[in-house]
């Protein structure tokens, strides 16, 4: 009834939710505008049905907005010829405001500067990457961990079978309004993702909003080279292999050791 316009569809081109909405409006409103917001950023193989529905989607979108370069690599990859464009993730700028103080840096006191991790643990996040990277580490720092998931109380044993519990501060789930503080409390932060884990074998980092939070408020960042983190960090980090201990506890080492540089990253 309401014929729209345009009609945005935030879902994958194989997905049944993409092709009942392109069915419907087809029928419905025939002179909708279609655009599909895909996310993907690894090539798939689907099996029937789901191999219908790709095909059937990106034939009759009239154009795509994909949330990164990857995404957008894999649309082409799948057949869609038409206009497209890249649309990352945004965030709100009012709410992470990078004047304000961290009261939780306040509470968790003077000490070393700390590495900040923000994520849901499962093993593509990397968090167990960076716990053996901070045994490996020279420089004296303290780790500020955010977030929580079905690899904690691995985390918690490797931490501890490592030694790391008393430079380790666990905040476990944070409330998203309150995320500001925990961000403003770190000086480093880094996300070590691991393309296709174990515990989720057809996935790479798509985005990683917390890298462009991270970096709006003025931290560097020391990223994996998993999906689309280089292409996020761009000029505002360093960039390692994945899953290499040693080569991120090389990279964190020198923004600990480097107010200066930490400075000039995060200004970039």
């Amino acid at each position: 009834a309401f014929r729209p316009d345009v009609l945005h569809i935030l879902l994958e081109a194989a997905s049944v939710g993409a092709a009942h909405a392109v069915r419907t409006s087809k029928r419905l409103s025939p002179t909708t505008k279609l655009v599909l917001h895909p996310i993907q950023n690894i090539v798939h193989t689907y099996r029937w049905p789901a191999s219908l529905l790709e095909p059937y989607v990106l034939k009759r979108i009239d154009a795509a907005a994909a949330y990164s370069p990857g995404a957008l690599a894999v649309l082409r990859k799948a057949g869609f010829k038409g206009p497209a464009i890249i649309r990352p993730f945004g965030l709100d700028p009012t709410f992470l405001n990078p004047k304000r103080r961290s009261p939780v840096r306040r509470r968790l006191g003077a000490g070393p500067p700390f590495i900040g991790w923000v994520g849901r643990m499962f093993l593509g996040k990397g968090l167990h990457v960076l716990l053996r990277a901070s045994s490996l580490m020279k420089r004296k720092h303290r780790l500020l961990i955010v977030g929580d998931g079905p690899q904690r109380d691995a985390g918690h044993a490797l931490a501890h079978d490592l030694g790391l519990d008393a430079r380790t501060f666990w905040a476990g789930t944070v409330k998203p309004k309150d995320m500001p503080d925990w961000y403003r409390a770190m000086d480093v932060f880094t996300h070590p993702a691991i393309s296709r884990p174990p515990d989720m074998p057809l996935w790479k980092e798509q985005f990683a909003r917390t890298l462009a939070e991270a970096m709006h408020l003025g931290l560097p960042i020391v990223g994996s080279r998993s999906g689309e983190i280089p292409w996020v960090v761009g000029q505002g980090g360093l960039i390692v292999r994945e899953n290499d201990p040693k080569a991120l506890a090389k990279a964190l080492d020198k923004l600990v050791g480097s107010p200066s540089l930490r400075r000039r990253l995060g200004r970039a």
